[in-house]
């Protein structure tokens, strides 16, 4: 059993969590206001419509805050009740507030681990003896939805069986084994690809593909010369 807890940044920057039988995945109300802007409004209802959203109790936040003001960080109140929801989890796991002494002596087979990108944040979470998660530890693939092909470069058409049917997937290592980590109950939506003057673009072997992919090359190379 795993559950994470997510920072506003893993939406903000469309990052996808795996969704697995034995994962849990929460947030916090402050996390969900943070979300401003349109597109990643709807993708944080699109991608994690499944996601638990809940508050840490008073008492918690409050444990969190004099751990806190014993260190340099400044950290904001939605911070804090990210922290403050990750150690009532483990209280409610463990059955003790973890802290500097007690936390080695405290095993269990469900691992919890705060998702944030904000080093003040890691900083806590690893003095109160949670260790460190680096999100760098999951990359990703190319998958098609037709035939099961992957591939570890991005591709608008599949390579075996030709369809636009061709998404990004995350994948992580676990054991020294790749896995793939899939969104429950995810339908995928066929890519639709345009050239400049609007036109769909079917398949791979026609001129209008060759023009495309020139352009977009063309595009890339103005904007970091840009």
């Amino acid at each position: 059993m795993e559950i994470k807890i997510l920072d506003s940044g893993i939406f903000i920057k469309k990052e996808i969590v795996d969704f697995r039988d034995n994962v849990m995945l929460y947030t916090t109300e402050n996390v969900i206001e943070e979300i401003k802007d349109d597109q990643t409004k709807m993708f944080f209802n699109e991608r994690y419509f499944n996601i638990v959203v809940r508050n840490p109790s008073i008492e918690s936040i409050k444990n969190i805050k004099e751990f806190i003001k014993k260190t340099n960080n400044n950290l904001s109140e939605c911070d804090i009740s990210l922290i403050a929801l990750t150690y009532e989890l483990y209280n409610e796991i463990h059955g003790q507030w973890i802290s500097d002494t007690n936390y080695k002596n405290n095993i269990s087979n469900t691992k919890i681990t705060l998702l944030t990108y904000d080093i003040g944040m890691q900083s806590i979470i690893k003095d109160l003896g949670m260790g460190e998660f680096t999100i760098s530890e999951k990359y990703f693939k190319y998958r098609c939805f037709a035939c099961f092909s992957v591939f570890n470069e991005k591709v608008d058409f599949c390579k075996l069986c030709g369809h636009k049917t061709v998404t990004r997937v995350a994948f992580i290592k676990e054991d020294g084994k790749e896995i793939m980590c899939l969104k429950k109950g995810y339908n995928y939506k066929e890519k639709i690809i345009k050239d400049k003057k609007g036109v769909n673009i079917v398949c791979e072997d026609i001129p209008e593909y060759k023009k495309y992919v020139r352009y977009k090359r063309y595009i890339k190379n103005k904007k970091h010369i840009i």
